[in-house]
């Protein structure tokens, strides 16, 4: 799927925008978007199992690299992150913003 997603849109194409306590960090669809896919694919069914209590995600991609250790609390996850790399160099600036908590509804989509 991700090689599909690469192919699909243009080097110079579209973004998408994941928007961090505030901060908006830039996603390549050709590059960072098709690389994270095979990651989060799992990662959302794991999420929708019933007995979900944390996990730990490696997005890998050039210009979004981050560990994501998600744990469930309640019906919230709470997404602390290490930023390595990411469009525009906001890793320091995310790091500050400390983790996000959020509806597991919301973050699986619906």
């Amino acid at each position: 799927m991700a090689d599909a997603v690469g192919e699909m849109y243009p080097t110079e194409g579209e973004d998408a925008i994941l928007v961090w306590n505030l901060v908006p960090v830039r996603l390549s669809y050709s590059h960072d978007l098709a690389a994270l896919l095979d990651d989060l694919v799992p990662l959302l069914e794991a999420i929708r199992r019933p007995g979900f209590s944390e996990t730990e995600v490696f997005w890998g991609a050039d210009t979004f690299a981050a560990e994501w250790r998600i744990v469930r609390q309640a019906d919230l996850l709470r997404i602390h992150a290490r930023w390595h790399s990411t469009l525009g160099n906001y890793e320091a600036l995310l790091a500050e913003r400390g983790d996000v908590v959020v509806p597991a509804a919301d973050f699986i989509g619906g």
